[in-house]
């Protein structure tokens, strides 16, 4: 057995909880007692891979964690500029309108004036936009170190020793069951 945890149903459709139910009985909740002994266990879940060496897994802790961190600083200053900006934006065409509306023109000269800027006012609104979905699509798209296989095949390219024997192991174990399958 390799220590992976799957529903029951996932191997095969006879294993599923109502038929399981036919089979052996009602489904009984497992008592105070049973419970308690679950809780004092000493193999807890762990989401670090039983047979990671741990200065790998720390490293991929620390990759994940300065690539959440880093996103977030992104989200954040993509925040305050988006904001910053579309102020900015309102405030110059407000006072552009005020500019016209103090102009000695006649109405009709007023009205057109107003719309040249409502105008202007719409293209740099969309082009600022463009730009705004252009940084968040750069933001969401930034790297990350991906899961942990792909981080440990990774540093196996790069020729990290310790990947290598991990990915090595890895191996042996699932050729090893691929005999013990065909017995």
């Amino acid at each position: 057995m390799r220590g992976v945890r799957v529903k029951a149903s996932f191997v095969g459709r006879e294993l599923s909880k109502a038929r399981l139910c036919e089979r052996l009985g009602a489904f009984e909740p497992a008592s105070e007692r049973q419970l308690d002994a679950a809780r004092e266990a000493h193999h807890r879940y762990s989401s670090m891979p039983a047979r990671a060496p741990q200065s790998l897994w720390q490293e991929y802790e620390q990759t994940l964690h300065e690539a959440r961190a880093r996103r977030k600083r992104d989200w954040a200053r993509y925040r305050d500029t988006v904001a910053i900006e579309r102020r900015r934006l309102k405030g110059k065409y407000r006072r552009q309108r005020h500019l016209l509306a103090a102009l000695p023109v006649s109405g009709p000269d007023r009205k057109r004036l107003f719309q040249q800027l409502e105008l202007r006012q719409t293209i740099e609104t969309r082009a600022l936009k463009q730009k705004h979905a252009t940084q968040r699509w750069g933001i969401e798209k930034t790297p990350h170190p991906g899961t942990w296989r792909y981080f440990v095949a990774t540093r196996a390219a790069q020729r990290d020793e310790r990947a290598i024997r991990l990915l090595r192991r890895r191996e042996r174990d699932r050729c090893r069951s691929d005999q013990e399958r065909e017995f």
